[in-house]
């Protein structure tokens, strides 16, 4: 090998390294650590430069970077979805020069961090097994963070050096959890600690996630159910290791429902009963029982809910996509001028948020089609069919289905498409479990 090959090979490696990196703190830190500000400007917006960059580069000519080519109809789709946005910025008179334009089409630019994740797939994969341990040691870091040790030097840090200190929101510990799973699952150790994984940490993070958000403890119980049904034939094998299994997460669940209501763990208050209270308590926080039940059709014909939540979200969604209807906007969208005029509505007042900065619709879906119209939205599912079909050739079967299934049902109620952090983790974890072969 030549010193220009060395070369190439050891930026490569750095570079990985630096992706791989930049993914896990994003995990463990999320909204705050993107907010750092780097030579002025933040992290998340320096990653999102990036993934336009490489989006732009990818549209000009897909064949100049080696790693960015993953298959022909998904290098076809999201090759239409960036001609989508000129095409839509044209017709909207959307200004290309403004900064705007570029952070309300985010949710474009970010599919591109797929191309990352094959890229440390690349080099990488013959170093995976090093990294294992940060996968188990991450979510639970995670964990006593978000139950409620979050280190003080650590927030002090984020509130001296990031824009915001942000507590770590549910989407942002569901896909640090999944992810984590993939990344241990394609390392290949063995499938009894993938196992082990899947019932210990899911098992603690239950009531966290019933507590935090009603969405994101539906994506979990998704994930399980999907994860238990492709690993049944080592489940109903090792009969007496699941069954180990079984009650070992019976007791990290129990234990983890005194945590998150703060019950003093003592000899007299462990029983079954105070452990079913405190599964009741921490429903009762966000009504979690009440609120799949509240649907109802309102005086104006729309769908709305009980719950102050959903009714809201609900509102919101019904709204633009009524408004759009009436004006011809359904197949080009709004564009990337300004914020929706859905959100500034003075007959609905509180959609701007507590403090007046809110623009999201709080639906991945439901933002593709108010910027993008419905033709972009059909270019986005197309891409995902594309990821599946990428997935089956490769390991004849459909299992990434738990993977992607919980992540996009949390981003259909929640903003986490329209950030940085939780798109880059997404992205990029798909082009590494894509570039696996069983």
């Amino acid at each position: 090998m030549n010193s220009k090959s060395t070369l190439y090979k050891n930026l490569a490696l750095t570079f990985s390294f630096l992706v791989l990196l930049s993914v896990g703190l994003n995990m463990i830190f999320a909204r705050s650590f993107v907010g750092i500000s780097v030579l002025g400007l933040r992290i998340g917006e320096l990653e999102v430069a990036g993934a336009l960059l490489v989006s732009i580069i990818f549209l000009l000519s897909s064949n100049f970077f080696p790693f960015s080519s993953l298959d022909e109809d998904f290098n076809k789709y999201f090759k239409l979805i960036i001609i989508s946005f000129f095409v839509v910025a044209l017709i909207t008179q959307t200004d290309l020069m403004s900064t705007y334009a570029y952070k309300s089409s985010s949710y474009i630019w970010t599919v591109s961090f797929i191309f990352f994740g094959v890229f440390i797939y690349k080099y990488l994969n013959s170093f995976l097994k090093y990294f294992v341990p940060f996968f188990f040691i991450a979510p639970l870091v995670i964990y006593l963070m978000a139950s409620g040790n979050y280190p003080n030097f650590i927030m002090q840090f984020f509130i001296d050096y990031s824009d915001k200190f942000q507590f770590l929101k549910a989407s942002d510990i569901l896909i640090a959890l999944i992810s984590s799973y993939y990344f241990i699952k394609i390392s290949k150790i063995g499938i009894k600690y993938e196992v082990a994984y899947l019932f210990c940490f899911c098992s603690i993070f239950l009531p966290v996630l019933m507590k935090l958000s009603r969405g994101s403890f539906v994506g979990i119980i998704i994930f399980m159910l999907l994860e238990a049904y492709y690993q049944k034939d080592y489940l109903i094998k090792e009969k007496k290791k699941t069954l180990l299994y079984f009650i070992a997460s019976l007791i990290l669940f129990s234990l983890s429902t005194y945590r998150m209501t703060g019950v003093e763990l003592k000899p007299e208050t462990i029983s079954t009963q105070t452990v079913v209270e405190n599964v009741e308590e921490i429903t009762r926080y966000k009504d979690t029982t009440k609120a799949f039940f509240s649907f109802y059709i309102n005086e104006y014909g729309y769908l709305d809910s009980w719950d102050a939540t959903t009714s809201w979200r609900l509102d919101i969604w019904q709204d633009v996509l009524t408004d759009m209807y009436k004006e011809n906007k359904l197949f080009t969208g709004y564009g990337y001028i300004e914020i929706l005029p859905q959100m500034l509505d003075p007959t609905a007042p509180g959609r701007l948020g507590r403090d007046g900065l809110n623009e999201h619709v709080h639906n991945y879906f439901v933002t593709i089609i108010s910027r993008g119209g419905l033709v972009q939205f059909v270019l986005f599912l197309l891409l995902h069919i594309s990821i599946f079909k990428i997935w089956r050739k490769n390991n004849h079967n459909l299992n990434i289905l738990s993977f992607v299934a919980p992540l996009l049902f949390v981003s259909l109620l929640d903003i986490s498409m329209d950030g940085v952090q939780f798109p880059l983790i997404y992205f990029a974890s798909l082009g590494f479990i894509l570039s696996d072969r069983n």
